[in-house]
């Protein structure tokens, strides 16, 4: 059996230092959220989500680390002693993570952590903030695929949570 720490390809937490996580995999996909929620708990014009397999984040156990449910489609996590932003889990998708990218300690990364490629719900952007031409993705909600995978769930979900 392999030594889990010895796998481990990025850590990361929150300001405090009472909320951490380690990484067995590099993430998936990042992308900039502009949605008003994001914008008020980051106090800025997009919060980061990196993305990644839950099965290869692991949470250390914390008292400090609680859950928000801000919406029906997603719980947040955050840092209850310094309020950090931390994660972000979609129902339609219990097999993934989002983590906040600003939480990556990336003195820790092994490998290339890679960049951002969407910025997602450009309908709710802040008006103050220009985006510059970039090269990236561009959204007014989230990307076609994950707002299809979101519609099926929302059709399957029973109608006493639907109300």
């Amino acid at each position: 059996m392999t030594d889990p720490k010895s796998s481990v390809v990025l850590r990361g937490g929150c300001c405090c230092g009472k909320v951490q996580y380690t990484s067995t995999a590099l993430p998936s996909d990042i992308q900039n959220c502009h949605c008003i929620v994001c914008r008020r708990l980051s106090g800025s014009a997009f919060l980061t989500f990196a993305d990644f397999y839950s099965g290869s984040v692991h949470l250390d156990p914390s008292d400090s680390f609680q859950t928000l449910h801000l919406s029906d489609v997603a719980e947040r996590g955050y840092c209850s002693a310094c309020g950090t932003p931390m994660t972000m889990k979609y129902k339609c998708q219990p097999d993934k993570i989002s983590i906040a990218a600003g939480t990556i300690d990336e003195d820790s990364v092994e490998g290339e952590l890679g960049q951002a490629t969407a910025h997602i719900f450009l309908s709710q952007k802040a008006g103050w903030y220009t985006i510059g031409e970039d090269g990236l993705k561009r959204w007014d909600r989230f990307g076609d695929d994950f707002q299809l995978k979101i519609d099926e769930w929302e059709k399957k979900k029973p109608k006493e949570e639907k109300e």
